[in-house]
């Protein structure tokens, strides 16, 4: 049963929440209003750990956590980076190592000739020359240069995050035929027209696990929010999922409760929830 708006007054027990930035902490003209980041303030201030999890890559992530301040950690690329705003650094990289990923590529070029590919790093992203445009303006970076050349400058210790595809017949289609070609990886996608590819178990899922195992937090004391197909392995890993009102058809059957939409302060509601959760007396069970 879709619940829409059904956000309770208080959501207690949660240590952790992920949070997703398009479509659910960033409202339509992808900016945070200063009702969202207060309200990020104000649960971190209370002691519960608030995680961005998006496909974005790393130097988004830089770049959006100066533009509002943030001092959290946000983890890249659909799981596959985490980068810490309080230290700088990058804590964390999974993906493929150069020579999967070099395999990867040359099966998918196998598979169509009309496919075009893209590989995004932290601050790379190298896209076939008739990649759209538009896809490329959308993540602010410029095309670098060949995919292939950008995989063979990999190290081994420095793994390709993610690869993504796109086909002129549309993105149902290109999931079909990677999907016929048998990759081993993660295929998901959010609002744009392309499918994203991650390493096998690298995922918005496995980012939340990773995140609550690092602190010592259970998943069922874990919250998350979302709006697209990409984040559902980390509602399914929450203990309390929530869905943006204005999130894809796919998402409401994986959510306890439905938020009002991106532009209604969905994010903040919860949160704001979350908090007088949180300052609810605990009388351990008597």
């Amino acid at each position: 049963m879709r619940l829409r708006c059904a956000v309770p007054d208080e959501i207690p027990g949660i240590d952790l929440i992920g949070i997703d930035l398009d479509g659910t902490s960033l409202n339509s003209q992808r900016q945070m209003t200063a009702t969202t980041q207060a309200a990020i303030d104000l649960t971190t201030q209370i002691g519960v750990d608030v995680v961005i999890i998006t496909g974005r890559p790393v130097r988004e992530c830089r770049d959006l956590a100066r533009q509002y301040n943030l001092d959290i950690e946000l983890v890249a690329s659909n799981g596959a980076a985490t980068w810490d705003a309080h230290t700088g650094t990058v804590l964390r990289r999974d993906g493929f190592t150069p020579a999967w990923a070099h395999q990867l590529v040359s099966k998918l070029r196998r598979c169509s000739s009309g496919l075009r590919l893209g590989v995004v790093d932290d601050d790379v992203c190298a896209l076939d020359v008739d990649f759209p445009e538009d896809l490329a303006r959308s993540w602010h970076m410029e095309p670098t240069g060949c995919v292939e050349q950008a995989v063979a400058r990999h190290r081994t210790s420095d793994p390709v995050q993610k690869i993504v595809a796109w086909h002129p017949d549309g993105r149902d289609y290109a999931i079909t035929i990677i999907s016929q070609a048998g990759v081993s990886a993660e295929l998901s996608y959010s609002g744009s027209e392309f499918v994203e590819l991650t390493a096998p178990g690298v995922h918005k899922g496995s980012a939340l696990q990773t995140a609550a195992a690092g602190r010592g937090y259970s998943l069922g004391r874990c919250a998350a929010i979302g709006d697209m197909p990409n984040d559902i392995p980390m509602l399914q890993a929450a203990g309390v999922p929530l869905a943006m009102g204005n999130a894809h058809p796919t998402v409401f059957a994986h959510a306890t409760y439905v938020l009002p939409s991106q532009d209604s302060h969905g994010v903040a509601a919860a949160l704001h929830a979350i908090i007088r959760g949180a300052k609810r007396p605990q009388h351990n069970g008597q």
